[in-house]
């Protein structure tokens, strides 16, 4: 069950953590980097990819090192998004635990 929370701290952190501008109308969304969190005490890998038109665009790993403390969490910045205006998928995964 770690991994579920893990990945709904993740989905979260995707979101939340998506930097740039949006607004309530049907403007672009300008993003400049996608954040994520590890709440656990195991350490992971996290792959996060970016398509567009079907094609992969963006593909990037971190590693998450264990969270600090009970309550701490470490997080990690995926950076250098394309910057094109295009309609984008993110896909994100779990990949194995790290020592």
């Amino acid at each position: 069950m770690r991994r579920r929370s893990w990945l709904s701290s993740l989905g979260t952190g995707g979101v939340v953590g998506v930097a740039g501008c949006t607004s309530l109308l049907s403007d672009p969304v300008e993003s400049k980097r996608i954040a994520v969190s590890n709440h656990t005490a195991e350490a992971y890998q996290v792959r996060v990819r970016l398509y567009a038109g079907g094609d992969s665009v963006y593909d990037r790993t971190r590693s998450l090192p264990t969270r600090h403390g009970e309550h701490d969490a470490t997080s990690g910045v995926f950076d250098g998004l394309p910057t094109d205006e295009h309609d984008y998928a993110l896909s994100y995964k779990l990949l194995e635990r790290t020592e």
